[in-house]
């Protein structure tokens, strides 16, 4: 599903959105002040798991139901501004400047097999990690390196206030 979702969210920015967004100054600062919100938000969470020794338990034998398990990944991937700003403005944005469909579609199959590839790492992956992540100490690694990128991401995004 999340192969799925960004690639719909990339396609809508190549043929279209990605092109209407880049040229409206007004809704670029929108989304980049509810993206530099969200970004310092969660980077602060972060930071607080780190403080805090906070993380998720981990059980390999630990199941959620797939109810649950589906409306998180549509709050993960559709409440959060970076989605729309990585996938309709940036990505979509780059390939939308594309002047040839198939120079489109060639732009969108890159697209689609990094996709692919990035969250099929990120699930098959994550079962490697498992041990590692059963030690405090990794997620208070793991939560100070996220608040520190999104704190960076969040401060390169008030480029697009200027």
């Amino acid at each position: 599903m999340c192969i799925f979702f960004d690639i719909l969210l990339i396609s809508s920015g190549v043929f279209g959105i990605g092109y209407f967004v880049a040229k409206n100054p007004f809704l670029i600062k929108i989304i980049a002040v509810i993206g530099i919100l969200f970004l310092v938000s969660y980077g602060l969470l972060c930071l607080k798991s780190a403080i805090k020794g906070e993380h998720l338990k981990l059980d390999e034998k630990s199941t959620k139901n797939l109810k649950t398990t589906i409306s998180l990944l549509f709050v993960f991937t559709f409440l959060n501004p970076h989605t729309y700003l990585d996938t309709i403005l940036l990505i979509g944005g780059i390939g939308a400047s594309y002047t040839l469909f198939d120079d489109k579609l060639l732009f969108l199959s890159g697209c689609f097999l990094a996709s692919s590839a990035w969250f099929m790492l990120l699930g098959y992956g994550s079962r490697i990690l498992i041990p590692l992540f059963q030690k405090n100490i990794t997620w208070k690694i793991l939560d100070t390196i996220i608040a520190i990128v999104m704190f960076i991401i969040a401060c390169s995004l008030t480029d697009l206030l200027k």
